[in-house]
Formats: structure tokens, C-alpha cells, sequence
């Protein structure tokens, strides 16, 4: 990732899937990460996104060289429309640089794509060139149905009651701390280490992390 121009500790780690949280605090430690994110329904989180996502159908030809390829690009969307009445249509390329082995697929813009596969480069690989040949390699249309998102709703508020405590191994020793259900995280900041047990996922929050809940009922953890 570093190498193509993303920083791992400018982002925050999502952590999902039943067992994704046990270990997301160290691995953001490992990869000095400062934020971890534990949504909702983390245990069910790929199939609620691929419920909610919108309806997405890839078409693709190969192309031996530049010409015709207004023609190769109006005959896949003829397909999309088609396969997908009622679709809007996104058009890609794969190019590269004249002898390279691999390509990048970058969006197509009829008269700059040359311009465009540099910035591409430019950005995933750290270098360009403007005097290299490009090649086009294959062409792509997306059709893309917009599916309306569910409407947000506001986070519960914070449950009464002292919350249970459990046992469990952490920083190299046994602890007893709190295990807290998502409705008893609170909003404003508290102090690891806990546990997060929601149904279908739990999270380790370790020492030296502190953390609390937002409007979007994520929890969301942080270095101290």
C-alpha cells in the first residue's frame, strides 16, 4: 500500500467479521494506525453490503490497438443497456506503458485518456512518463443500477446498569474487565481494557486505548 502511495496511518481500521475485532487494536498498533472502527453489525457486515450495494454488471473486450474503439465501447454499452434496462453507464480502460506487463484501469475520457493513465501511474506508482508510448489494452463498460440507501437512524441511548465483567488474556496477562453490550458503550470517551460483545462479534479494546460511541451507534477506539 505504501508503496502505491497509500499511508496505512492515515486511515483508521474497519473491523468486522465475528472474530475481526479481537485483533484489530494490534494490528493497528503494529501498523501505527490510531483509529479502529467497530460498526454495527460487524459479524453480517459483508452481507449487509452486498444487500445495500448497488447492482453493478462489468462488460469487457480485448482491444488490439486504438482504432475502432468509440465503436468497441457503443457495442458494450448496447449490451449493458440491454442486460440492465434503466442503467447508467461508466466506461474504463486498461492501459499501460509500451512493454509492460501489467496494466491500470483507469476512466475513459474520449481525447485524454493518455493524460489520465499518467496521473494514474503517477499516483499508484509513484513515477510517469509522458514520453512513453500508452497502450490500450482492454476497454470496459460498467452498468450501474443506484439502489436508495436505508434511512439512517440515530443511535440508541446509553443503557442503565452496570455491565457485566469477564476474564481474558491481554497485553501478556489476565485481566477482569468490562464487557459491554453496544447500547452500554457510552458517547463520550472511556478506557480499555474491555470487551464489545455484540451478537455475531466481539472486540478487544486493550490498555492504552480509549473509546466510545457515535450518532452512527459505530464504536470507535483510539490510541491515549
Amino acid at each position: 500500500s505504501v508503496e502505491r502511495g497509500h499511508d496505512p496511518r492515515e486511515f483508521a481500521l474497519l473491523a468486522f467479521g465475528g472474530c475481526g475485532g479481537l485483533h484489530a487494536c494490534e494490528i493497528a498498533e503494529l501498523m501505527d494506525i490510531q483509529t479502529v472502527v467497530a460498526p454495527e453489525h460487524a459479524g453480517a457486515l459483508s452481507a449487509l453490503g452486498m444487500l445495500l450495494a448497488d447492482r453493478i454488471r462489468d462488460f469487457a473486450a480485448g482491444v488490439p490497438g486504438r482504432n475502432g474503439l468509440a465503436k468497441v465501447f457503443s457495442d458494450l454499452a448496447g449490451q449493458a443497456r440491454r442486460a440492465m434496462p434503466g442503467c447508467q453507464i461508466e466506461r474504463f480502460a486498461d492501459m499501460r506503458y509500451a512493454g509492460q506487463s501489467y496494466e491500470l484501469t483507469v476512466p475513459w475520457h474520449p481525447g485524454r485518456f493518455e493524460q489520465a493513465f499518467h496521473r494514474a501511474h503517477q499516483a499508484t506508482y509513484g513515477y510517469h512518463n509522458p514520453e512513453r508510448a500508452v497502450e490500450v489494452v482492454t476497454v470496459r463498460v460498467r452498468a450501474r443500477i443506484k439502489l436508495k440507501p436505508p434511512r439512517r437512524q440515530a443511535a440508541p441511548p446509553v443503557e442503565p446498569g452496570v455491565a457485566a465483567r469477564r476474564k481474558f488474556y491481554t497485553g501478556g496477562k489476565w485481566v477482569t474487565a468490562p464487557a459491554l453490550r453496544r447500547e452500554q458503550v457510552a458517547f463520550r470517551p472511556g478506557r480499555g481494557p474491555a470487551l464489545l460483545v455484540d451478537y455475531g462479534s466481539t472486540t478487544l479494546i486493550p490498555a492504552g486505548w480509549r473509546f466510545h460511541r457515535d450518532r452512527a451507534n459505530n464504536v470507535v477506539i483510539r490510541r491515549a
